[in-house]
């Protein structure tokens, strides 16, 4: 229909048309209640009779009426008047974008104005559920002050809706000339064009589209017809935008590329990320067109006045400009950096119940980094004891000795969690990558691939296909089952019964939530495992570790963690050497397991220390310490790898070796109780008592009556002559074993050192019974030594399968 000036809806006078949309004709009214002018949309009869379509125009107002915010035309009503639907909204004077531009380009800083102006109009609307869908320059007026207004949210979708009709509509746009276009072509998502799902990153795609136009004067995506530009929009990539305005700031050409990824996880994840990187193109714009200007105005005067202390002025000015470019166009700008120690996240949310989303996170971070062959990342166990340490990024790089640290902390407000990344060059004191990454929890997976993969390219890291796909791989696609598994690993790093129990049920929802997560099935075998090392009978809990990690297996064969809780199951609980040969170093089951996790994951924290475990068992001590060495090359500060190879001198016997070992260790973490056992043992061994009791005694009081403290401290009491301590020691034990699972051995090696023979055979039967994993030290462990002239020692090192 057609409204001729002069015509009445309600109390609106219609004044002029102005304008066609999607939707229907817009008119220029007068409301006659308020005195003020409105523009009308006004909804065709066919369409109103329509109700697909009419759901659509009502749904717009709604959408529209809920946001206000300077940048979005404001909605006043929505109505109908003789069978005339209409919205009422804001009257804008001013001009549409596509008219602004008319097939030129806009100065850049005229482009990073209207960035900021639709960036913060997109976090509005995306905050409150809406995505628009059809962001184009048509839909954009400005105003005479320069003011940006979005438009036409008759395309918006909820966040809450159930239906989309997106798929079946776009197709509908394909095959007729017609028929109701869901967005412009030219300007829509890959997942929009193809009638997928979309969400508000479709709104990023478009706005990446409207700026490549905005920059170069012509859309990223071209076509004779509706399906070669979606063909396009799917599969290529536009022209450089340097290609056609080389005054484009490579900073902000990589921002429209980054919201033209056609992986939507590989874009922006929200309006605010996009909104902050144009503000910070702004800031560094303006700050290079004021350092050019004064450039100029100092030439400028040196031209007039060639005077010597005019041209010292110049001199001095040009000198500072080059070391300013020089510090932009450092070897940073085409080197790659090799090596980086990404620190924990803060938790700045004032809640420690989110203590485990920092840890998390950053754990996944370092892990997804280590899978860049190029790229050296140090290890949770090295960075984590910097967690609680104000330290400036130089210590933390000249400790660790790697050239990039990134640092960061992490708020949740709501369901909305926001991360703040600092990268650092540290041999050039040059930050790399400072900005803010802000997702719903809901879309949590995607914030760590997202930072990873900026990580990657900030560090300049030429990545194969393979490696960018291994960098963003996920494990689950359910945010509810990766917290659920964060919170577990968490709980499980405690290691205390109560934690581990935690950790159990964690990985459980986990797996409730995905059945198909290999992760969380590993995670479910590694607390299991712990559980019959420490707390509870190993009958008890180690075969559903088995049936974890068996699962874990079938789901990712290429899992490094899977392969890890398997191989500590075939170590503490099968004793599976094959055949039990004589050298030992044919237990292809085991050694593989563990020789695969190494091949799949150079850097896995775990690897080097159950596979050095598994060569001690063996008798191989030497090719455990070599293995160590090649493990502190990775990481010279970790304590746990420095006291490993500490226990395989131990193991070697060569005790002086053992002790400067775990000193080392003891240097870095003077609580680091487990280095105190393994230089006791030394000592013992060493008949140094004193030294034993002493260093015995410091473990105790750092793990209070652990059952492997009490037996190292009653042992050395033991040697040392002191019996009746060690006997108070060894009947406290006994007594503690009515109530909770004390492993057997432990009390056997007490009475083997008060040389209570019986008694240690005894015990070392009821360990046998019980699978302690004790038996797989039979061989090694310098304690038994008194024991193996005993014909009932080689039978029980028969009957564990040790030959």
């Amino acid at each position: 229909m057609m409204l001729n000036a002069g015509a009445k809806l309600g109390r609106y006078e219609i004044r002029s048309k102005i304008g066609k949309g999607g939707m229907g004709e817009v008119y220029l009214a007068h409301d006659g209640k308020l005195d003020r002018k409105v523009a009308l949309k006004i909804l065709p009869a066919d369409v109103a009779a329509n109700q697909d379509r009419m759901r659509r125009f009502v749904q717009e107002a709604k959408a529209a009426a809920a946001l206000n915010h300077p940048n979005i035309a404001h909605i006043y009503e929505i109505g109908e008047s003789d069978g005339v639907n209409y919205i009422a909204m804001e009257y804008i004077y001013g001009v549409p974008l596509n008219e602004r531009i008319a097939g030129s380009s806009l100065s850049v800083q005229e482009i990073l104005r209207l960035g900021i102006q639709l960036g913060e109009a997109l976090d509005e609307a995306h905050s409150k559920g809406v995505t628009h869908r059809d962001i184009k320059p048509a839909n954009i007026m400005i105003t005479p002050r320069g003011q940006a207004k979005l438009l036409d949210f008759g395309l918006a979708k909820f966040r809450q809706s159930i239906e989309d009709e997106t798929s079946r509509e776009a197709i509908t746009q394909l095959k007729t000339t017609d028929g109701l276009i869901l967005g412009t072509v030219m300007y829509m998502s890959p997942e929009q064009a193809l009638g997928q799902p979309v969400d508000h990153r479709s709104d990023i795609f478009s706005v990446g589209a409207l700026f490549y136009e905005l920059t170069t004067g012509r859309c990223p995506f071209t076509g004779s017809t509706n399906t070669e530009i979606i063909d396009r929009i799917v599969h290529s990539q536009p022209e450089a935008i340097s290609r056609f305005n080389y005054e484009v700031p490579a900073e902000l050409e990589r921002i429209i590329r980054k919201c033209l990824e056609k992986d939507k996880a590989r874009r922006y994840q929200s309006a605010r990320e996009l909104l902050v990187d144009f503000e910070n193109c702004k800031r560094d714009s303006t700050t290079d067109s004021q350092i050019a200007k004064t450039s100029v105005a100092t030439r400028s005067s040196g031209s007039r006045r060639w005077t010597i202390g005019a041209i010292g002025l110049t001199i001095a000015a040009l000198t500072v400009l080059g070391i300013y470019l020089w510090r932009r166009t450092a070897p940073v700008a085409t080197e790659a950096i090799d090596s980086i120690a990404v620190l924990p996240l803060v938790n700045s949310s004032g809640d420690a119940n989110m203590e485990y989303l920092s840890d998390g996170i950053t754990e996944d971070l370092i892990n997804s980094l280590s899978q860049i062959p190029k790229l050296r990342v140090i290890p949770r166990v090295s960075v984590f004891r910097y967690k609680t340490s104000d330290i400036d990024p130089q210590t933390v790089a000249r400790d660790l000795n790697v050239r990039a640290v990134l640092m960061g902390k992490l708020v949740k407000v709501g369901d909305v969690l926001s991360v703040q990344i600092d990268l650092v060059d540290v041999a050039q004191n040059r930050q790399l990558w400072g900005g803010k990454v802000e997702r719903k929890l809901s879309d949590i997976i995607a914030l760590q691939a997202e930072i990873a993969t900026e990580i990657s390219e900030k560090l300049r890291l030429q990545l194969s296909a393979g490696e960018k796909q291994q960098l963003r791989k996920h494990f689950t696609q359910s945010a509810e089952a990766y917290l659920l598994y964060l919170n577990g690993r968490y709980q499980w790093k405690k290691y205390t019964k109560d934690e581990i129990l935690k950790s159990i049920d964690y990985f459980n929802q986990a797996i409730e939530k995905d059945p198909k997560y290999a992760l969380a099935y590993s995670g479910l075998a590694d607390a299991y495992v712990l559980l019959g090392l420490m707390f509870l009978p190993p009958t008890q809990v180690m075969p559903k570790a088995k049936a974890a990690a068996d699962t874990a297996l079938k789901l990712d064969e290429n899992l490094a963690a899977a392969h890890i809780s398997m191989g500590a199951y075939l170590l503490f609980y099968e004793w599976n050497w094959a055949a039990a040969q004589r050298e030992a170093g044919r237990a292809k089951e085991l050694d593989g397991a563990y020789a695969k996790a190494i091949e799949l994951n150079t850097n896995y924290d775990d690897d080097h220390h159950f596979y050095c475990t598994a060569l001690d068992t063996l008798g191989k001590p030497s090719e455990s310490i070599a293995e160590m060495r090649r493990a502190l090359e990775l990481d010279p500060n970790s304590t746990s790898m420095n006291m490993e190879m500490g226990w395989s001198f131990y193991i070697s016997r060569d005790y002086d070796q053992a002790i400067a070992q775990c000193r080392k260790a003891m240097e870095m973490d003077a609580n680091f109780a487990l280095a105190y056992l393994c230089t006791a043992q030394a000592y013992e061994q060493q008949r140094k008592f004193d030294q034993a009791i002493a260093d015995a005694s410091k473990a105790r009081a750092l793990m209070g009556d652990d059952p492997i403290a009490m037996e190292e401290l009653g042992y050395a009491y033991a040697l040392a002559g002191q019996k009746e301590d060690a006997r108070k020691l060894a009947h406290a034990l006994q007594e503690k074993s009515n109530n909770e699972y004390i492993d057997p051995v432990l009390i056997a090696l007490m009475h083997t050192a008060l040389g209570e023979r019986d008694d240690a055979f005894k015990w070392l039967d009821k360990g046998f019974r019980a699978r302690s994993p004790w038996m797989t030290w039979l061989k090694v462990e310098p304690k038994f030594d008194p024991l193996r002239s005993d014909p009932r020692f080689i039978v029980l090192m028969q009957r564990v399968g040790i030959a």
